[in-house]
């Protein structure tokens, strides 16, 4: 599998069977819940990408102690729509037996030095979050009821970069989120259509997990005025499925 600055290619690390493994490492982060999230969101759409554009199968293990922190951070996780590992492990030793095959990707955070626990080729560093003075508490306060107004607002941010967030991109994250939906439910009464060629997100998807791309993409489709409503629909509901944001959540519930 090949791991580079330049990017990240998903598809390289199916085996044969068509199994992609991941580890999350989240030893000391229980001060850092944003930053913990984080690395579970990223591998979260590393995951949906293998098995909702590549048709395979993502397997995730997470390493992480047994903390009163790690029970608020599953929580938090849930809430952001973040898939459950299929195990839990204290270790990175058991990582491998928990999944059953070789270790393919590791993430962790970026200011971590692993060398002596994961290889160069199979790790990858996720930029902090950073929330200008406000802390995780506020953050997730901010996001209000629906933390997938959270999930956006970090999507926004390319894995290795810092996430930097405040109450002002909180805020139009929270405007687009409502607002998207609002609109998908309209263009799901309109006759139905194809979607755009999305061939060009897909790949950086697959090659770089490039969500701030795919996000870009969407607001460029929402505004096209020659596009008609139903392709609308179809080109966001296809990138929902690796995005993750229930989009289609008003869809059949709006009164005239």
């Amino acid at each position: 599998m090949v791991v580079s600055r330049e990017g990240i290619d998903l598809r390289s690390g199916l085996e044969s069977a068509r199994v992609l493994s991941m580890v999350v490492d989240l030893r000391r982060l229980d001060e850092r819940p944003l930053d913990a999230l984080r690395v579970l969101l990223v591998a979260d759409v590393a995951g949906r990408v293998v098995e909702q554009l590549l048709g395979g199968e993502a397997r995730l293990v997470v390493v992480e102690s047994d903390t009163a922190a790690a029970l608020e951070r599953r929580h938090a996780a849930e809430a952001l729509w973040i898939s459950e590992p299929i195990a839990r492990v204290q270790d990175p030793s058991g990582a491998a037996r928990a999944v059953g095959a070789a270790t393919h990707l590791a993430f962790y955070p970026d200011d971590w030095d692993v060398s002596q626990v994961w290889s160069a080729a199979r790790a990858r560093r996720i930029g902090a979050v950073w929330g200008h003075r406000m802390d995780a508490a506020h953050l997730l306060e901010l996001a209000g009821a629906d933390q997938l107004v959270l999930r956006l607002a970090l999507l926004r941010f390319h894995y290795l970069d810092s996430a930097e967030l405040s109450v002002a991109r909180v805020h139009r994250a929270e405007e687009t989120l409502l607002r998207w939906r609002f609109k998908m439910a309209g263009w799901a009464e309109r006759p139905p259509a194809r979607p755009v060629d999305t061939q060009a997100v897909i790949a950086r998807l697959i090659d770089d997990l490039d969500t701030g791309l795919a996000l870009r993409f969407l607001h460029r489709v929402e505004t096209d005025p020659q596009l008609a409503s139903g392709t609308k629909f179809a080109t966001f509901v296809a990138l929902d499925r690796v995005l993750a944001l229930d989009l289609a959540h008003q869809v059949g519930r709006l009164r005239h």
